[in-house]
């Protein structure tokens, strides 16, 4: 077999040991579209020496085919006990259309205490995306392994890191964990666990020890990220993926981890955008990814990367002008290897988080449960619902053409002698009429 590897240029920062034998974690992105061949690539975490690389798990392409084994895997590290296992893959699909393809491997990690029993259990994640010649997109790439550790007795406030260059906007949920394309962990416990779902914040009351054969204790988590785009008045999902990762918990009771904050502020007449970056407690470094803000002195707000902060201080940002909808910018702080880290979105025109909190609100883990089959159609089509009880066709040119309630599991639409050939957007609605997302449909005469 053809081995397939392509070098990955990862940002890294450096956090503690992590001390798992078989499968942290890991996701799936993609770096690459260039027609209808696509560059995905997936990011492992693992510990160095483990015999676990993610060399010989399965990738399915979502098509039909899929690869077995025989990866060629770039070992990056990260720290003094843990590396990344990266490898990357082409693939080229026959035409345009909606795909899943996932990652298995065949052991998790053991001794997870938010689940029953992780033994021999396989490791899953999937990324759903949108191609589309007529819909170009960059899609989101992640940075996530400075999530692994956690201090008891502290307040978890880890951000996901994302990097998106076309402005689109990002969903985030917490979601069970999976072993296969179909079953999730169902023993699974959040322990506390939230996120906030457009800034990837994540917030948890860290767990004191529990005593263990390994003298240590690990938590799993799994967070979804879903892109949408706004075309004409419409949120189209572009692509989902899923983030799979353990916590370790360390026992180090006397180490005190300062805290961060973005505190945005108001637009003023002109259109400019201000906010604060506070930080409190101890001695720490500062890492900033977030290069639509500059400093009052007009310098880059990256420019503030590895400066050590000694105690309380605030620093005052403002906008670099730009025509991107969305803009996603990130700061870790790094005290004795351990760190916390913040996201603050900004969105085009001022418009905070509540103009767009009623746009896109459901769970994407329960939209992936509906099903529209087949697509493309004739116009004969089955629906099956999951959560969603209502759903709105919608036309290219932003006209409903059709809406109906689903009343059961399963529902059969004929719209043969209603819609022309072309394309179209359905849109699913929960029971308390909140969009839960949107999906594409093909109509062929």
């Amino acid at each position: 077999m053809t081995k397939h590897f392509i070098a990955a240029v990862i940002f890294l920062f450096s956090i503690s040991a992590v001390h798992a034998t078989h499968v942290i974690g890991g996701f799936i992105s993609i770096v690459r579209v260039e027609g209808k061949t696509v560059t995905f690539r997936f990011t492992g975490f693992r510990e160095k020496g483990s015999p676990i690389l993610y060399d010989s798990g399965v990738f399915s392409f979502g098509d039909g085919s899929q690869l077995e084994g025989d990866f060629e895997v770039s070992k990056v590290p990260v720290s003094e006990n843990l590396e990344l296992a990266i490898f990357e893959i082409k693939h080229t699909y026959t035409g345009a259309g909606e795909y899943t393809v996932g990652f298995k491997e065949s052991h998790r990690n053991t001794g997870i205490q938010n689940v029953s029993t992780t033994s021999n259990t396989p490791f899953y994640v999937d990324l759903k995306f949108l191609l589309d010649p007529l819909l170009p997109n960059q899609y989101p790439l992640f940075d996530v392994h400075h999530l692994l550790d956690g201090l008891e007795g502290t307040n978890y406030e880890q951000a996901i890191k994302v990097r998106e260059e076309d402005g689109d906007l990002v969903v985030f949920s917490l979601v069970t964990p999976k072993s296969s394309a179909s079953n999730y962990l169902s023993d699974h416990s959040l322990k506390g666990m939230t996120i906030d779902r457009f800034t990837g914040n994540l917030n948890w009351s860290v767990p004191g020890y529990i005593p263990s054969v390994s003298h240590h204790n690990e938590y799993l988590y799994a967070v979804r990220a879903s892109e949408y785009r706004l075309v004409d008045e419409t949120w189209i999902l572009l692509s989902s993926t899923t983030i799979d990762f353990n916590i370790e918990i360390d026992h180090h009771s006397d180490l005190v981890l300062p805290t961060l904050e973005w505190t945005p502020g108001n637009c003023d007449e002109s259109g400019s955008y201000s906010l604060e970056m506070n930080v409190s407690g101890t001695e720490s470094t500062l890492f900033v990814d977030a290069s639509f803000l500059e400093l009052e002195n007009a310098e880059s707000a990256n420019s503030m990367s590895g400066t050590v902060l000694y105690g309380d201080s605030t620093v005052q940002l403002s906008l670099i002008p730009s025509d991107l909808v969305m803009r996603y910018g990130f700061a870790q702080l790094v005290t004795d290897g351990y760190s916390t880290s913040r996201n603050v979105l900004y969105t085009l025109e001022c418009k905070y988080l509540e103009d767009i909190a009623e746009l896109v609100t459901g769970d994407p883990q329960k939209l992936e449960e509906i099903k529209l089959f087949p697509n493309p159609s004739t116009g004969l089509f089955k629906v099956t619902r999951s959560n969603a009880r209502f759903m709105k066709i919608i036309s290219i040119e932003c006209k409903t053409v059709f809406t109906q309630v689903l009343a059961s599991p399963d529902v059969s639409v004929n719209l043969k002698s209603q819609l022309d050939g072309g394309m179209y957007f359905v849109h699913f609605f929960d029971q308390m009429g909140l969009l839960i997302g949107s999906r594409r449909l093909v109509i062929v005469p």
